[in-house]
């Protein structure tokens, strides 16, 4: 069986941005949370970044989506 998700990641940050890379599939991603701005995700390189690392990023966005989703119609039916 293949891993999607290298738990193994690397976390750095200051007082109000923190970072994680971590390896998902076939390539090597950055989630980054700032408190004022919120949380975005990039592949680690950036510039240089595949199209299939690009890819990736629209993947686990959509996932991250549904999940949200599925959250808010949880909350919404222990709020009724």
């Amino acid at each position: 069986m293949r891993k999607e998700l290298d738990v193994n990641y690397t976390k750095f940050g200051d007082f109000d941005s923190l970072y994680w890379d971590f390896n998902y599939r076939d390539g090597r991603l950055t989630l980054h949370y700032n408190i004022y701005t919120g949380v975005s995700l990039f592949p680690t390189v950036f510039e240089d970044a595949k199209e299939a690392e690009n890819e990736l990023v629209i993947q686990v966005g959509a996932l991250l989506l549904k999940k949200l989703s599925e959250f808010d119609g949880l909350l919404d039916e222990i709020i009724q």
